[in-house]
């Protein structure tokens, strides 16, 4: 009587299978993941920019006067993401104070630059 043994083991086609699924979640999650990152570049921006807002009227509050040039001077660190955060204006009706901040890279897909205007609550991207 001749017995038949069991196989162990998978095939070479369920292998490709599983290789070929895996590498679509891969991908799809370095992709998903990627897009939370670009998102957190236009974020940072945006925080740092409403920081140094904050703190140009609270100066121009205190001292009568508005700062302007770099916001590193009011104190304001950045993070890694920013590469600068510019104050301009004089805090008057007709020369609000603006602040401008830049993203490192393009990678932000909102924008490269945010403005945000002392008489607006909300900035914008350009």
């Amino acid at each position: 009587m001749m017995m038949q043994g069991s196989s162990k083991g998978f095939t070479l086609v369920e292998l490709l299978v599983t290789i070929a699924i895996i590498a679509i979640l891969a991908t799809v999650g370095l992709t998903m993941y990627q897009s939370y990152i670009n998102k957190t570049i236009c974020s940072d921006v945006e925080i740092t920019v409403n920081e140094a807002m904050l703190e140009a009227v609270k100066q121009l509050n205190e001292t009568g006067t508005a700062p302007s040039g770099e916001a590193s001077a009011l104190g304001i660190n950045y993070p890694s993401t920013v590469s600068s955060v510019v104050i301009s204006g004089s805090g008057t009706t007709a020369s609000p104070i603006t602040v401008n901040g830049t993203a490192v890279s393009n990678k932000c897909p909102k924008g490269t630059k945010y403005v945000l205007t002392e008489n607006n609550s909300r900035g914008t991207w350009k």
